[in-house]
């Protein structure tokens, strides 16, 4: 989907624009004692659609400004799934984002009767954002 992104530095924003990603997810499962413990992966791959730098301190053809702005994607996205597993486990208490399959998959004896009651509060999971952005659209 369409992605905005601002970037800072020193308190100024001096770049600011849209990326158009895809995305993957992997999810790993474990326990830790009788913990059960979700680690979802997310990568995005896609492009820069468009921006424009506010201060001229730097190119999209530097590496290192390129990598700030996935980055600066990576860590929005993160949050904003972070804050959306806390709503799911605290108000909904149910699995909207669909990983309870990977947990019965491995224990489903054990854990079925916990599936009526209180199962996805009582989880921890963990988000890991990747973004990797493979055309900036411009030339070097």
């Amino acid at each position: 989907g369409w992605i905005p992104f601002s970037l800072y530095k020193d308190g100024q924003l001096y770049d600011e624009g849209t990326v158009f990603v895809a995305n993957q997810r992997k999810v790993k499962v474990s326990r830790q004692g009788e913990l059960i413990v979700f680690d979802i992966q997310v990568t995005l791959k896609g492009r820069l659609v468009e921006h424009a730098v506010v201060q001229h301190s730097s190119t999209l053809y530097e590496e290192q400004h390129l990598r700030e702005i996935e980055q600066a994607v990576a860590d929005d996205l993160k949050m904003q799934m972070q804050d959306f597993i806390e709503f799911m486990q605290e108000e909904l208490r149910i699995d909207a984002i669909d990983i309870t399959p990977y947990a019965l998959a491995k224990w489903r004896q054990e854990i079925t009767p916990q599936l009526e009651q209180s199962f996805i509060e009582d989880v921890l999971i963990n988000v890991d954002v990747e973004v990797k952005l493979q055309n900036t659209g411009e030339l070097g």
